[in-house]
């Protein structure tokens, strides 16, 4: 759930009749950071990681979850 310990705390994407899309795999550098938020964000689907070393929001990709973007966030 939400603001787990690192190794407990993810994400995923669900279809409308609840089975799983995908996992939100975050990258390698992010790892300690957690989950936190995820909203659409100029038409991008966001999550968003807090960690010790800042905040930062991941773009991904709808359909197969791959990490478009990273970028600190505010």
């Amino acid at each position: 759930g939400p603001f787990e310990t690192a190794p407990q705390n993810r994400a995923y994407v669900t279809n409308a009749d609840g089975s799983i899309r995908f996992e939100v795999m975050k990258p390698i550098e992010y790892n300690t950071s957690v989950f936190s938020d995820v909203y659409y964000t100029g038409g991008a689907l966001c999550f968003f990681l807090s960690g010790n070393s800042g905040d930062f929001r991941l773009s991904v990709n709808e359909l197969d979850g791959t990490i478009l973007k990273v970028d600190p966030s505010r």
